[in-house]
């Protein structure tokens, strides 16, 4: 069996106590993103066991509230435990086009809040200008999500490090392609003195963003069969002991 790599991006959020309303916000503004970005990321259907039980989505506030709601006694119950939802869209009926997009909002308990799009097996990175829109786009949806940790990463790369985070040291395993690290894990790894001694030049590019760091490896998504690219990422890796 042939496993095909697929890129994704990835946010983490801690648990949070928000109100429906402030979730049905939050969701429209995520997917609003979306489709101002374009194809292939439209949120253009809802998934379902069978491809022609799948239907269409339009995106407005009443639509996100009907995704959102549950029977009366799950309502009950998930509030006292803080658990929250997990919806789901896809952008086309061709598989190798089409993106995946889910969103999980509503924890406030033990478990936190999560984005995951998975970008389409047939999509383009040598596009002109697609790396600079996709990072309008991780930021934009950093901004509206307030994660504590995100990356942008193929599958096979972050298999190479046994997954994308360290739950016990809660810091990532790697510098993927394009990285968020929260305030917390910023401290710790100790970004800004590293910054100032000039240890992080080499990175394509490194700013401070929203409570932590936006950090983007190289201009190109890691090439996991590109003996160098993997040489550059541990390389950058051992700067901040991952």
């Amino acid at each position: 069996m042939i496993t095909i790599d697929t890129n994704s991006l990835i946010l983490w959020a801690s648990p949070k106590k928000e109100t429906k309303e402030e979730q049905v916000l939050k969701i429209y503004d995520i997917l609003a993103t979306l489709i101002e970005f374009g194809e292939p990321f439209l949120p253009n259907y809802l998934p379902a066991k069978r491809k022609k039980e799948c239907k269409a989505f339009i995106l407005n506030y009443e639509n996100i509230e009907k995704l959102l709601k549950k029977s009366k006694k799950y309502e009950e119950l998930d509030e006292k435990l803080g658990v929250g939802k997990t919806i789901g869209f896809f952008s086309s009926f061709e598989d190798y086009d089409s993106s995946s997009i889910s969103i999980t909002i509503g924890n406030s308990g033990l478990i936190g809040n999560t984005i995951a799009l998975r970008f389409p097996v047939n999509f383009d990175f040598n596009q002109a200008e697609i790396s600079d829109k996709l990072t309008v786009l991780f930021k934009r949806l950093i901004k509206i999500f307030d994660p504590y940790w995100g990356c942008i990463s193929s599958w096979f790369n972050c298999q190479q490090y046994g997954g994308y985070y360290d739950n016990n040291r809660n810091i990532p395993n790697a510098v993927f392609w394009m990285n968020y690290w929260g305030e917390n894990i910023t401290n710790t790894l100790k970004v800004s003195e590293l910054v100032k001694k000039g240890k992080t030049k080499e990175l394509y590019e490194i700013e401070e963003y929203q409570n932590g760091y936006f950090l983007m490896l190289q201009e190109k998504p890691v090439d996991v069969n590109n003996g160098a690219n993997i040489s550059f990422q541990k390389e950058i890796n051992s700067i901040f002991k991952l």
